[in-house]
């Protein structure tokens, strides 16, 4: 039996924190290793029976875009298990994180740091790559993101055009 659920970070228990930060671990991200990121405000949870197949992470963040900020929900951290990819886990976690973003926070917008081979998941799901460059912070200054970035429009409101600054760690 499939079970999807939606967990606040400060909810979560340190067991099952423990054992999503393990599975992230031992995933390959494609990320810059010398990145430092920040912690989902919310868990995407896709349980078959009792075991965790697929998460996806969620933070609600004010970002710049060519200097006005922006309301949006950021998301992040998703995944299924490598045992589980191609039973349409990630899919029913990242469908469920657009639906809370929208219904339960609220934001007009999603932004997703994306890696090019998995862009068209998301194109699927009706997000598109943003033209903008994208910044962050860092303990050593601000950081431009060498790869994708993708947007989803909750409210039919297309992105707006220009360059994006995070205000904080990426997600």
């Amino acid at each position: 039996m499939l079970r999807v659920e939606v967990r606040a970070a400060e909810a979560m228990p340190g067991a099952l924190l423990s054992h999503i930060h393990e599975v992230e671990e031992g995933l390959d991200w494609g990320a810059p290793a010398d990145v430092q990121w920040g912690h989902p405000m919310w868990h995407v949870l896709v349980w078959r029976g009792d075991t965790l197949v697929a998460h996806a992470g969620l933070v609600r963040r004010r970002v710049l875009v060519s200097g006005q900020l922006l309301e949006t929900a950021g998301l992040s951290s998703v995944w299924s298990l490598p045992s589980e990819r191609g039973n349409g886990y990630a899919h029913w976690a990242v469908t469920e994180a657009m639906a809370y973003a929208s219904r339960e926070l609220g934001a007009p917008a999603m932004l997703l740091l994306c890696r090019a081979h998995v862009a068209a998941f998301y194109q699927r799901l009706s997000w598109r790559q943003v033209e903008g460059g994208v910044t962050f912070a860092q303990p050593t200054g601000p950081y431009r993101w060498p790869a994708l970035t993708m947007s989803l429009s909750c409210d039919d409101t297309p992105w707006p055009d220009g360059d994006i600054d995070l205000c904080g760690l990426p997600w």
